[in-house]
């Protein structure tokens, strides 16, 4: 599964990251990733800490990667305890495993734009591959 995470203003004027109504592709075969997706846009994640008692964690995975603007990866999201992957318990119920989220950053100002999402069914150690695909699409 590849979905995109887009930042909008919310309706109490924060920015909010959801991949409600964003690209996204999944393997025809893979029904538990399909449903994964389904289950993950009735998430929205803070796009940064919004005050003290906010830690990283709670950003969620999409938010710390966006508001840090460096990829994060696991091998396995079961690793991960619920405070870290807001999204734990659909990941079980859904097989998800593996994970690598890049952010997409504009060229000239270095912010970010949007955060693309890799998910599989599998234990995954390497992404390389994956991120040099991610790479060339975006050029």
């Amino acid at each position: 599964l590849a979905q995109v995470w887009v930042p909008i203003l919310s309706q109490d004027n924060k920015i909010i990251l959801t991949t409600q109504e964003q690209p996204y592709s999944v393997m025809h075969s893979k029904f538990d990733l399909l449903r994964y997706r389904t289950l993950s846009t009735a998430y929205v994640f803070p796009s940064e800490k919004t005050s003290d008692s906010t830690s990283a964690s709670h950003l969620g995975l999409p938010g710390r990667v966006f508001s840090s603007r460096a990829p994060e990866w696991t091998p396995n999201v079961q690793f991960y305890d619920s405070s870290e992957y807001l999204r734990i318990r659909e990941a079980a119920r859904c097989d998800v495993k593996g994970l690598v989220a890049v952010p997409v950053l504009d060229p000239s100002s270095r912010s970010c734009l949007a955060v693309i999402e890799l998910v599989t069914n599998v234990e995954k150690v390497e992404f390389g591959s994956e991120i040099g695909i991610i790479c060339s699409a975006l050029q």
